[in-house]
């Protein structure tokens, strides 16, 4: 796990998220937000959706189906609707994507009962057995 975060980190070019220094581990919401934005990159990894913009999508719909997540559901209404106006022939790959995403996130563990601090130097393909997550079907 850590050598593939690493590795997509770099591709994309992208920094590894800070923990704030003020940060209240006392308030739930707090803590909750904090936890999702820290796993976000692991996410990308584990689930195998990309940097993209359909990768992000995706993973918005993974929430969804994890969390009922609205500000994830807000994204994917604005993105799609994005979409529909400027690159109408991507609709199609965005609703199968955002369709299996959703169902793989209601079919998998919660991502956030696992301590993936602990778990850098496990095989991806074992995490996803871990989390119960379903292949991927959409290219």
């Amino acid at each position: 796990l850590g050598f593939e975060y690493v590795r997509y980190l770099r591709k994309y070019k992208l920094t590894q998220p800070q923990i704030p220094a003020n940060l209240d581990y006392g308030d739930a919401n707090t803590y909750l937000t904090q936890r999702v934005r820290m796993t976000h990159p692991i996410l990308h990894v584990v689930t195998e959706y990309d940097a993209t913009p359909l990768g992000e999508l995706a993973l918005q719909a993974y929430y969804v189906g994890q969390l009922d997540n609205l500000i994830s559901g807000v994204i994917i209404s604005s993105v799609l609707l994005q979409i529909t106006r400027d690159t109408p022939d991507l609709l199609g790959p965005a609703l199968e994507v955002t369709s299996e995403a959703y169902q793989r996130g209601k079919a998998s563990r919660s991502f956030l009962g696992i301590a993936w601090e602990e778990l850098w130097s496990a095989q991806v393909p074992q995490l996803r057995e871990l989390m119960d997550l379903p292949a991927r079907t959409s290219a």
